[in-house]
């Protein structure tokens, strides 16, 4: 049975709905709507195994801590009617959390409580078996969150962003752990690209790992420097060096300079990370976190929340692309939540290029080379609306293989109805 997440009655902004989980996951909904939510259970159900691992010596430890987390993460609901919550991780074994008058009750199934007894006799006599047996449920071996608003993060300096993560570790605001994970792997990821060029970080790791640089490091490479408008380096200060177009091969025609037009790009001019564009700043890190995941072959699941932030679309479409590109070589799982159509329209060319290419692969790839291509069996989009009747729906139509035309068009829609009542309103001002 597939990995599926439930909420039985009301949770914060969300109603009851049943979320089952693919590869590529994509939220579209309006401000308030409970995208967050829901990307947040999701994240805290599936990162809660390893929890065992890192802090639990017995089943009543990993209880008391699961109780403590759910009220972080999640704050306090309203004590006067019952908040329900499950996750199926198959297989039998699923995890129950209720929270009402008498407090957080935390519940796992038999065979879930059968897996975690198991799991802390391995871990008492320090097993070998650990990770095999954690590989039973099938999770991803790693786990990244980038919130939504982190680019206001790059925007201060580094003693600033210490002082937060200080008053974070302190923090009982619902967003605190989120922030903190994600401060601790920007650190991480800074070490990692620290006074090296791309190409230098692939080389590295590639000998450490005694494996060779991934077949799709060009197309990535030159997606991460497309997409940030700029070229990255940090030798003790993060820059951006932006892009000059260089004409090549110039030669005299009649006292002028005329170009066979061939052009090159050169990095000459930079502006520090803190004071580059809000898009810039944005992506950065998301941009940093593929690469590497790309590069040390690791399954990884990435939450993003708003990619669109400060983008323009064409660059969102790279984005996307860049995305499933590393989704696609890894294995690892994506979990998006926008407020954009145009993530879904990007997804949508990749679905139908994995479907046309079963049939006509030579032509299919020379409009979207195949490692771009994503199975529509392996994707699910769904839409949240807390002004509609049915709250939670999935706009992704299976039989069809990509997401419904009618819900990209409907607030294209919505907008050019005032203009077309406008319009009609001058016509007929005008025929008088």
């Amino acid at each position: 049975m597939p990995k599926k997440l439930i909420v039985h009655t009301e949770l914060g902004p969300l109603r009851a709905l049943e979320l089952p989980l693919k590869r590529v996951m994509v939220l579209i909904g309006d401000q308030g709507s409970g995208k967050s939510t829901l990307a947040k259970l999701v994240y805290f159900f599936l990162h809660l195994p390893s929890r065992v691992v890192e802090k639990c010596g017995s089943l009543d430890d990993f209880f008391t801590l699961t109780k403590k987390d759910f009220e972080l993460y999640f704050g306090q609901f309203p004590t006067h009617r019952e908040a329900v919550v499950e996750f199926h991780y198959g297989s039998g074994k699923s995890f129950r959390i209720a929270y009402g008058n008498g407090g957080l009750e935390v519940e796992p199934s038999a065979g879930l409580k059968d897996w975690l007894e198991e799991l802390m006799i391995l871990l008492r006599n320090d097993s070998k078996g650990v990770e095999g047996h954690l590989k039973q449920l099938d999770l991803p071996e790693h786990f990244s969150y980038l919130p939504a608003g982190r680019n206001l993060i790059e925007s201060f300096p580094t003693l600033w962003t210490l002082k937060f993560y200080g008053e974070l570790k302190d923090s009982t605001h619902s967003w605190a752990p989120i922030f903190k994970s994600y401060l601790e792997r920007i650190a991480k990821i800074q070490d990692q690209f620290k006074g090296r060029s791309l190409m230098q970080l692939a080389e590295r790791l590639a000998s450490l790992q005694l494996r060779t640089v991934p077949q799709q490091f060009d197309r990535a490479m030159e997606l991460f420097e497309g997409i940030l408008k700029g070229r990255y380096s940090n030798n003790g200060e993060e820059r951006i060096h932006l892009p000059e177009r260089i004409e090549k091969d110039l030669f005299a025609v009649g006292g002028k300079l005329v170009s066979r037009g061939r052009v090159d790009l050169e990095f000459k001019d930079y502006l520090p990370l803190s004071e580059a564009s809000s898009g810039q700043r944005e992506t950065l890190r998301l941009l940093q976190e593929l690469f590497l995941t790309l590069l040390q072959g690791e399954n990884r699941m990435l939450f993003v929340e708003e990619p669109e932030a400060h983008l323009f679309p064409q660059t969102l479409k790279l984005l996307i692309e860049f995305m499933t590109l590393v989704s696609n070589a890894t294995g690892g799982a994506l979990f998006i939540t926008t407020h954009s159509p145009y993530v879904l329209s990007a997804f949508n060319n990749l679905l139908m290029a994995h479907q046309v290419g079963q049939k006509q692969s030579e032509k299919a790839a020379q409009i979207k080379a195949r490692e771009f291509w994503l199975d529509p069996k392996e994707f699910a989009a769904f839409s949240l609306n807390n002004q509609r009747k049915q709250f939670f729906k999935s706009i992704f139509r299976p039989r069809l293989g990509y997401v419904d035309a009618n819900e990209l068009d409907s607030v294209s829609e919505n907008i050019a109805e005032e203009f077309y009542q406008m319009l009609k309103l001058q016509q007929n001002a005008l025929s008088k």
